[in-house]
This record gives structure tokens, C-alpha cells and sequence, in this order.
């Protein structure tokens, strides 16, 4: 445990920082449509409602606990999602810094750089991904969207040879 974390949903001490408001938001059912070229931009409105309801949420948990790198990792991700990439990364950044054997930490950083087409940087953190847990597929996934992304197509197929096996 890292201090001690909030859950955002609970208002209680856990002892590892939950998954809280931001995942219940996301899972919730939304109504039953066709996606449609009609709906999508209403989902699009709908999806960035949630992200920045749970970044809302996050922030009030990193208030309340300031030391928990998931509460820094999760609301990073929902600016990710929210398109907010810097903010993103300077979220990531600081839950790395809080605690630098966070695979997920390292993982989802390495997603943002890819979509800021910082395919070098995204490289290094999947990588680091990949030494602290040899099972991150998402990892593997990312580091071979850069590989890709980079021309290096022999790097990119033994990842997703990997991906493949597991």
C-alpha cells in the first residue's frame, strides 16, 4: 500500500487504491442503440461526458490521497480518453514516479505516446512494461504498434507472435 488510497465511489481507506466512479461511469449500460452514423457522434458526446465526470472524480481522490500512483494512472487514462494527452501524460508521468514498478503505469503512457505519435518514447515505456510483467499483452500490443509505426515490421510480428501464443 502506497499511503493509503480513496476509493472515489466509497469516500473509504482502502488498502490498495480501487478502481472506483471512473470504471463504475464507464461500464454502465447505456441505451439500448443501433450504432449508426446517426448515433455515433451522441456516443462520442455520451463517452466524453463519462471521462470527464471520472476525471472529476479521480481528481477529488488524488486531493484526498495524493501519494496513490493508481489514482494518478486511472485519471490520466480518462484524459487519454478525453483526447487531454498532455494531461495525460503528466498524470502517468507522476503515478510513475510514485511508483516505477507499475507495469499499467508504464503501459498506458506507452498508449499515449503512440496517439501523440511519440513512437520512440512509446517504445521505451512498453518495453519497461514488458520487463516489470512478461504477461502485459497490452504491452506487447502497444510496443508493436510502435515497432510498426518506426518500419521495423521483424520486431513488430515477434510481439505479435507473442500476443498470438497468450
Amino acid at each position: 500500500m502506497l499511503g493509503g488510497c480513496l476509493s472515489p465511489s466509497k469516500r473509504e481507506k482502502t488498502s490498495s487504491c480501487p478502481r472506483a466512479v471512473a470504471t463504475e461511469l464507464i461500464n454502465e449500460p447505456s441505451e439500448e442503440l443501433e450504432p449508426t452514423k446517426e448515433f455515433a457522434p451522441n456516443q462520442a458526446a455520451y463517452n466524453e461526458q463519462l471521462s470527464q465526470e471520472a476525471i472529476q472524480e479521480w481528481s477529488k481522490a488524488i486531493k484526498a490521497h495524493p501519494r496513490c500512483a493508481e489514482n494518478y494512472r486511472e485519471r490520466g487514462w480518462e484524459y487519454s480518453n478525453a483526447g487531454e494527452f498532455e494531461s495525460a501524460l503528466e498524470d502517468l508521468t507522476r503515478a510513475i514516479a510514485i511508483d516505477p514498478k507499475s507495469s499499467d503505469s508504464f503501459c498506458k503512457r506507452a498508449w499515449v505516446h503512440i496517439s501523440l505519435e511519440e513512437y520512440d518514447a512509446s517504445m521505451r515505456d512498453s518495453t519497461k512494461a514488458i520487463a516489470l510483467d512478461r504477461s502485459n499483452s497490452s504491452a506487447y500490443e502497444a510496443r508493436a504498434n510502435a515497432y510498426s509505426s518506426l518500419g521495423n515490421e521483424t520486431l513488430a510480428a515477434k510481439d505479435r507472435e507473442w500476443l498470438d501464443k497468450n
